[in-house]
C-alpha cells in the first residue's frame, strides 16, 4: 500500500480543523515518504500556509540521505522571511539528509547567529557542531 505523504501534507493546511487535527496526527506516526515524492514535497517547503512547509520539510528530512535532491528546498525554507517553526524545521531537516553545498553551509552559518536559541543550535548540529 503506497502512502501518500504529499497529500497528507497539503491537508495540514485545510481550512477544515477535524481534516488539520487528522493530518498531523497520522503524519506524527507515518514515518518516512516514498522517495518518489521528494519532488512534490521539495515544492511544498515553499507552501505560504506554515503547517504545510513544516510537515513537507519533515517529511524530507524522515528521508534522511535520500532527502539530498532537497537541500536547495530546505535551504530556501532557512530564508529570514520564513516563519520561525518552520526555519527550525529547516535546520533539523538538513542535518537529516547531510549537508553537501557552500550554500547549505553559508545557510546554516547564517542561522547559527539567530536570536533564537534553538534555531541556533539546529543549524550548530547540522553543520556538525555541538
Amino acid at each position: 500500500m503506497t502512502r501518500n505523504s504529499v497529500a497528507l501534507a497539503l491537508a495540514t493546511g485545510s481550512d477544515d480543523e477535524a481534516i488539520r487535527e487528522q493530518s498531523v496526527a497520522t503524519l506524527e506516526d507515518h514515518g518516512a515518504p516514498d522517495p518518489s515524492e521528494i519532488e512534490p514535497l521539495s515544492q511544498l517547503t515553499a507552501d505560504p500556509n506554515p503547517l504545510v512547509a513544516y510537515w513537507a520539510i519533515t517529511l524530507i528530512g524522515r528521508l534522511s540521505e535520500a532527502g539530498k535532491p532537497a537541500e536547495s528546498s530546505l535551504v530556501a525554507a532557512l530564508a529570514e522571511r520564513r516563519p520561525l517553526e518552520v526555519r527550525q524545521r529547516a535546520a533539523w531537516a538538513l542535518a537529516k539528509v547531510g549537508v553537501i553545498s557552500s550554500e547549505a553551509r553559508d545557510a546554516l552559518e547564517r542561522a547559527t547567529a539567530s536570536s533564537d536559541p534553538r534555531l541556533a543550535r539546529l543549524a550548530q548540529n547540522a553543520l556538525g557542531r555541538r
